[in-house]
């Protein structure tokens, strides 16, 4: 009960540090056209809510996960306020650095990033610059290097939140069990896999992130992209085997062991912690002999996990997960790949580009 208590006090804290952003810098202001404050007071915001944070962190004694959790409650609040992903980006990048550091260095990092953000706020970048190297990897760098053997906490807490989701249902949205997490989100990019599967001459696929499965039960199916409608997913694509696999969905939630033609993923990375997204891509390959595909939604969620903290925990611009694709690929020569990175416009438009190797 102390754990859980003393984890909401920082998502809490971290929500209302947000909101006392906002006060203070209002999301109307992150504008191109909007008239800028002075840097010398975005600064003054900035050097604010960094001096309650070393407050609140030394009053509670906050480990890796609660710093963790109390920055990632930070950034969803921003996002939801409607700030752009540079100055998102920025501010957490302040938070996060600050929070993951020894305590003497704190002070050097604070007067750094309000150097940081007096220079954006001179220069006009915080409604048009791409969000810097740094903040990109710096939770993925953080004080360990995750692995299946060893995930991080937060990996160990959202499958436990995800398990808890598939048994009870979603609260936010009222959802019940069987519509939290069914596996629908495949047939749309069913198609797209089958090409794969056609020109791979694939007979075996591994389902990574399946979610109840549902989607390969589904009879008499309409298919995005194609006339008429399919029997079923298997018929469909023609294949021997499919294998489900999903850590928080009891009846598949055994790691496959052996290898298959091609592995598919939709709808899942973006719900895995950045800071374990390389060892789970790694993973992902690990099992493909021929391809590998999925798609990732770089915007947030309409779910909610129990702790009210949006379902997307990771949303990052191609860019990013490019980086990290040709990283992992490095190592598994002979696999083809397509990952689509998808994003929403502002009038609500979801936009698409593909990665492909």
């Amino acid at each position: 009960m102390f754990g859980l208590f003393s984890s909401r006090t920082a998502i809490n804290f971290g929500d209302a540090l947000a909101r006392k952003f906002s006060e203070r810098y209002p999301p109307s202001l992150d504008k191109p056209d909007a008239p800028k404050i002075s840097a010398n007071r975005l600064g003054q915001i900035l050097e604010s809510l960094f001096a309650e944070a070393q407050s609140f962190r030394a009053e509670h004694k906050l480990g890796y996960y609660r710093r963790t959790r109390l920055s990632h409650a930070f950034k969803w609040r921003l996002m939801e306020l409607g700030y752009s992903k540079p100055l998102i980006d920025m501010a957490t990048e302040g938070l996060v650095v600050y929070l993951h550091k020894p305590m003497q260095d704190q002070p050097d990092i604070r007067e750094a990033q309000v150097k940081r953000a007096r220079k954006a706020a001179r220069n006009k970048e915080l409604a048009v610059s791409p969000p810097s190297a740094t903040s990109q990897s710096v939770v993925a760098t953080g004080p360990a290097r995750f692995s299946r053997a060893n995930p991080s906490p937060r990996y160990a807490e959202l499958t436990r939140l995800y398990r808890q989701m598939h048994e009870e249902g979603e609260a936010f949205l009222d959802l019940p069990p069987e519509e939290t997490f069914p596996g629908l989100s495949l047939p749309p990019q069913a198609a797209r896999i089958k090409r794969l599967i056609d020109s791979t001459k694939s007979g075996k696929i591994l389902d990574y992130g399946s979610g109840k499965g549902l989607q390969y039960q589904a009879r008499n199916l309409a298919i995005p992209g194609i006339e008429g409608r399919v029997p079923s997913i298997k018929e469909y694509w023609e294949v021997a085997e499919i294998r489900c696999y999903d850590p928080s969905y009891t009846p598949y939630s055994t790691l496959p062991s052996g290898a298959f033609d091609g592995v598919v993923s939709t709808d899942v990375l973006e719900h895995c912690p950045e800071e374990d997204m390389p060892w789970i891509l790694d993973e992902i390959f690990s099992y493909a002999r021929k391809f590998v595909f999925a798609n990732v939604a770089c915007y947030p969620a309409k779910k909610r996990l129990p702790t009210g903290e949006n379902a997307h925990c990771t949303i990052r611009p191609r860019e990013w997960w490019e980086s990290q694709i040709n990283e992992v690929t490095k190592r598994h020569n002979g696999v083809e790949y397509e990952f689509w990175v998808q994003w929403k416009e502002a009038e609500g438009n979801i936009i698409e580009e593909v990665i492909r190797g």
